[in-house]
Order: C-alpha cells, then sequence, then structure tokens
C-alpha cells in the first residue's frame, strides 16, 4: 500500500501526517488504526500493525496534515500548511478500496494549499 504525494505539483520538503479512516463497517472485536508519515519527497507507505505491513480489506479515505516538526518535542506543531483542506475525511475526496491478496499503488496524490 504506497503512493506519492506533491503539493502544489512539488515535493513537499518535509513530512505530511496521513491517516487512513474506514469508511465502512468498523471491526469492533479488531479495531485498527492505520496511517504514516511521509518521507521528505513525498512517497509513503501505509501501516497498520507494523512499518510496511498495509492495511486490511476494506474502503478508505485518506486525512492529511502538514505540519511542522519540532526537534525538541518531537511532535507536530503550528498551522497546517494545507490550511486543513484535507483534514478530516468529510473534507478529502481521496478515497480507495482495499482487495484481499491485491496490491495497491495508489499512484501521486496531488494536494494543493489553494
Amino acid at each position: 500500500m504506497k503512493g506519492k504525494i506533491t503539493v502544489d505539483g512539488k515535493e513537499p520538503g518535509s513530512p505530511i501526517q496521513i491517516q487512513c479512516l474506514n469508511t465502512g463497517e468498523i471491526d469492533t472485536e479488531h479495531p485498527t488504526a492505520s496511517g504514516c508519515n511521509s518521507s521528505n519527497d513525498g512517497t509513503f507507505e501505509l501501516s497498520t500493525y507494523t512499518t510496511g505491513d498495509g492495511i486490511p480489506p476494506g474502503d478508505y479515505v485518506l486525512t492529511f496534515v502538514w505540519k511542522k516538526f519540532d526537534i525538541m518535542s518531537r511532535g507536530y506543531g503550528g498551522p497546517d500548511k494545507l490550511k486543513k483542506r484535507y483534514d478530516k475525511p468529510e473534507k478529502s475526496k481521496i478515497k480507495f478500496s482495499v482487495t484481499e491478496g491485491e496490491p495497491t499503488d495508489l499512484g501521486v496524490i496531488e494536494l494543493t494549499t489553494k
């Protein structure tokens, strides 16, 4: 489960936080949380339990938040450089499905700040 993000047609240059949210039935017995941070060039690989393990079959929406990484606090802070355009599932139009046993490449996801 991989892809690449561009922002206004360019590589972001710093990590973007990505959350993968199930839009269908949630497994209440074995709930999962999937996501990752992109690399500086925008490439990413979604994970659920361990790095690069992918996500369970289902229908999903991706949310994106691009904040500055603070080395001292080891956390992200400040304003969202994407101006909160993709920070909630109802705002994001990046949706996809995962089928058991089939690799999923999301290709290039073009985000904008405008």
